[in-house]
């Protein structure tokens, strides 16, 4: 995604990833903070948008762990029948 895509996805509260260098990005009230393995900055909002105008972004995922509805049944009902 581009610059002004990626600003909304900040300003929401999402982590994005610079993508030519593999560093997350991620904003809190107006500062931008950039970490990878081997360094760390924050940017006011403005100079970040002046630095990374021309930088692709992605979305970061977390994969977050589902309950397995099937699953959360059974131990309920085995929970009920053994108290």
């Amino acid at each position: 995604m581009e610059l002004k895509e990626a600003l909304r996805y900040l300003q929401e509260g999402y982590t994005l990833i610079l993508q030519a260098e593999k560093t997350f990005v991620h904003q809190f009230n107006e500062v931008v903070y950039l970490h990878n393995d081997k360094w760390h900055t924050r940017l006011s909002l403005s100079d970040f948008e002046q630095l990374y105008a021309n930088n692709r972004f992605i979305l970061y995922e977390t994969q977050e762990q589902t309950i397995d509805v099937k699953k959360d049944e059974e131990y309920y009902q085995w929970a009920e029948r053994n108290q």
